[in-house]
């Protein structure tokens, strides 16, 4: 007996249903300009709007793998607000991470948090800059 999966068939004509080569394609060229398009940006002084770019082009690449290779659309109603229930759930895991890393008061042990009997932490100003623009955006969001 054979227990490989069998190809779902498309209902109008019994054939097998496979995405297109093409369409493949399509996304593969789509996923790597976005990449590149990731990689680009990541030289450019967005200032603020960095990390919601760059989320943005996560998105986006997400989606794309999402419905065409997963065939999300074509899952059931049940799957699909399963799927909206995790991503629920992860947002507010972010949201509640964000929000207490931005009301945290600094440490009481340290005179000037950015000196320890170590020395001078290895935070820079732009490791600072980037650390302050991602509670701005998260705190806008």
């Amino acid at each position: 007996m054979n227990d490989s999966p069998q190809p779902r068939l498309n209902a109008s004509d019994g054939h097998p249903r496979n995405a297109s080569v093409r369409r493949v394609l399509w996304v593969f060229v789509c996923l790597l300009a976005l990449a590149a398009l990731s990689y680009g940006l990541s030289f450019a002084r967005l200032g603020a709007l960095s990390l919601a770019v760059a989320l943005a082009i996560a998105a986006l690449k997400a989606l794309l793998v999402l419905f065409v290779f997963m065939e999300f659309g074509e899952l059931s109603a049940s799957a699909k607000l399963a799927a909206f229930a995790a991503l629920l759930m992860l947002v507010l895991l972010v949201a509640f991470m964000a929000a207490d890393i931005s009301t945290r008061e600094p440490s009481p042990l340290l005179p000037n948090p950015r000196v320890s009997s170590f020395g001078v932490l290895p935070q820079t100003r732009a490791a600072a800059r980037t650390a302050r623009s991602f509670g701005e955006c998260v705190a806008r969001f």
